[in-house]
């Protein structure tokens, strides 16, 4: 990707596009300060930071205690459509 220096684009059967980025280096100094800048908007916000944290947890190596890789599969537990439940789902729940 000659935007961000890093990552490729590959484009899967549904039409979407996935942007991968196989580099912890480059998530670190390229794609981090990158959304920091340019913030992402909504729920895409939330997975956003969960993501930011999960790295920061590898970067000081606290995945390699069982706490902070409980403290990753929590963060991951939330991300995605664990974000997207609508405020009347939550109370079906009860």
């Amino acid at each position: 990707m000659t935007y961000l220096g890093c990552g490729i684009v590959r484009s899967n059967l549904d039409s979407t596009k996935q942007f991968i980025v196989n580099s912890f280096s480059n998530i670190c100094n390229k794609i981090i300060p990158f959304f920091d800048k340019y913030p992402l908007q909504g729920v895409k916000l939330k997975d956003y930071l969960a993501f930011k944290k999960a790295v920061s947890i590898i970067k000081d190596n606290s995945h390699l205690t069982i706490e902070g890789l409980n403290e990753i599969k929590e963060l991951k537990a939330g991300m995605n459509s664990a974000n997207r439940k609508l405020p009347e789902e939550d109370s079906k729940d009860i």
